[in-house]
């Protein structure tokens, strides 16, 4: 159980963080702004959550917090034993808790945003997860919260000795792998212009709408 409210705990709080670094647009942050200067935006806990990053900071406070209660309140001596149990129901339990993220990474819109999201988040689960990828031996609390997400990567799990023949890999210089490659370019090439070529039709089209802005305000000054 204790294992189990720890991934709960720790995924809302990645659901909900990711929520707030990747579905706004820096549109949508200057107009965040400009609610809590002017005093109408939300507020959480007697705090003008306004701001991005005072949401995102309240969310990190409240998860560490519910983090540290629940690591406390709940002892590893309560857990339950069960048998048998398929794979299958909880890798589609992972997948349905995963979709939001998939979402926001489908929708997202600011591609600088995204990319250092992404970066960040990199550097956290390597940080996170590196005791356990270690070998370093680690307290029991500890080692079974990392077993919540890994539960057949005991410590004593062993894995069989093949003794198979391997089979011979495919040769990397070979018609294949060529034709593969240039494919994989071509692709690259393809969605790298489509997507320059977006971004110089979006910076016309503000350029267009900037320049009617200034004759019309031209044809009053003139009038």
């Amino acid at each position: 159980p204790r294992a189990i409210a720890i991934a709960v705990v720790v995924g809302v709080g990645v659901l909900l963080l990711l929520r707030e670094l990747l579905s706004l647009t820096d549109d949508d942050a200057d107009r965040d702004a400009q609610a809590g200067a002017d005093g109408r935006g939300p507020t959480w806990f007697g705090i003008n959550a306004s701001n991005r990053w005072v949401r995102v900071g309240v969310i990190a406070v409240l998860t560490t917090a519910v983090f540290l209660a629940v690591s406390a309140i709940l002892k590893d001596t309560d857990g339950f034993h069960l048998k048998g149990i398929p794979v299958e129901p909880i890798a589609l339990f992972v997948l349905i808790a995963l979709s939001p993220v998939a979402a926001y990474v489908a929708t997202a819109r600011d591609a600088r945003r995204f990319v250092l999201g992404a970066l960040v988040a990199m550097l956290f689960w390597f940080v996170l997860w590196y005791p356990n990828i270690s070998a370093l031996p680690l307290p029991s609390a500890l080692h079974n919260a990392y077993q919540g997400f890994l539960p057949s990567y005991l410590y004593p799990f062993q894995f069989w000795v093949n003794t198979d023949e391997r089979a011979a890999a495919p040769p990397l210089l070979a018609l294949g792998p060529g034709v593969l490659l240039a494919v994989l370019t071509f692709t690259s090439v393809v969605i790298a212009y489509s997507a320059w070529s977006w971004r110089i039709a979006l910076a016309e089209r503000r350029r267009d709408l900037l320049a009617g802005g200034d004759d019309a305000q031209a044809g009053v000054g003139g009038a």
